[in-house]
């Protein structure tokens, strides 16, 4: 990973990792780190000061209460990150940097939203840009809504914010259950041994909270109605991902609208591999940035000779960069499998 960091630095804006420090014990994944909290900081400072590659902080439970005394603990425990050398951070709650404390304990830090906060709308991008935040994850739904993406640049560009979009998550689009999911890991570990009050600061570094045996959501039964069941039952939901699409010349045209594509990874070591795998390919100037669309693209016309498959796909491609995910009212992706 270092090495590849190193060969394409150049197409990379900043490394995120997890980082979890009292008030935030775990994140959106749902994991914590008890035995070595502070060796994926070392990493990532490591890698900055080697490659030059800005590194950035993620806190994203939103679970956490933004209440004065878990902003004023973040701020007391963040310093030491800040004076080791971080200088890019995910903060979730606007309350927090509505306050300026943050701004004025860390007047170097550029601040990223969370993507959970599901940006959709242009007024928001203002709001956020007023309250402090210098770089904003919309929500991953917009990279098939040009209508809304022209509105948010023109607000972006107005207030000087840089705007991010999700591009490999794997998520399907518009899911009715996405925010439940995130619920559920966010609050999988029991916080109530985690201390909160002003005197208790320094031992809030020391305590640790409890899972108490509760999974991940995939490892939960629940989870059995979301994804696996869509993916099963529905042979056309690669067609219907929040993913954009493998065409480099897709992603090229998105970069009009953003400037950052935020790439998925950071808990699972296969999408790890697919972000480097696209982004060697990026530079690579290929056609195709993945393969799970192979059927539709070179190698599947050749393996279907008799066939032209490509003139389906490519309405679809066309098609989907305005639809909304409205599926309900389209069936085009049912279709075009």
């Amino acid at each position: 990973f270092f090495n590849f960091c190193s060969e394409y630095k150049d197409l990379i804006y900043d490394l995120y990792f997890t980082c979890r420090m009292p008030p935030f014990i775990q994140d959106a994944m749902g994991d914590i780190i008890i035995n070595d909290p502070y060796g994926p900081v070392e990493n990532a400072l490591h890698m900055q000061e080697e490659l030059g590659i800005k590194i950035s902080a993620t806190f994203n439970n939103i679970q956490v209460k933004p209440t004065q005394q878990n902003l004023d603990l973040f701020i007391q425990n963040f310093a030491q990150l800040y004076e080791a050398g971080i200088r890019i951070a995910t903060i979730p709650h606007t309350h927090w940097m509505a306050t300026g404390q943050i701004q004025k304990a860390f007047p170097e830090l550029l601040v990223k939203n969370t993507i959970l906060r599901n940006v959709t709308r242009p007024n928001e991008i203002a709001k956020l840009a007023e309250a402090g935040f210098h770089y904003i994850n919309i929500d991953r739904d917009l990279m098939r809504d040009r209508d809304t993406l022209i509105r948010m640049k023109q607000a972006a560009d107005k207030y000087d914010v840089v705007l991010s979009l999700l591009g490999n998550e794997g998520c399907i689009g518009n899911c009715p259950m996405m925010d439940e999911h995130y619920h559920f890991n966010n609050s999988r570990m029991n916080m109530s041994k985690v201390i909160k009050d002003d005197q208790s600061h320094p031992q809030a570094r020391q305590t640790k909270g409890s899972f108490e045996n509760a999974p991940q959501y995939f490892n939960d039964p629940i989870s059995r109605v979301s994804c696996p069941k869509w993916d099963y039952e529905d042979p056309s939901t690669p067609l219907k991902t929040a993913d954009i699409p493998p065409w480099k010349e897709d992603w090229d045209e998105l970069l009009n609208y953003v400037q950052v594509f935020k790439m998925h990874g950071r808990e699972s070591t296969a999408r790890v591999y697919e972000t480097m795998d696209i982004i060697k390919r990026y530079a690579n100037n290929e056609e195709f940035l993945y393969d799970s669309f192979d059927w539709y693209g070179p190698s599947g016309r050749r393996e279907l000779s008799f066939i032209d498959n490509s003139k389906p796909i490519n309405l679809w491609r066309e098609k989907i960069k305005n639809c909304k995910f409205d599926c309900w009212d389209c069936n085009y992706c049912d279709q075009v499998y």
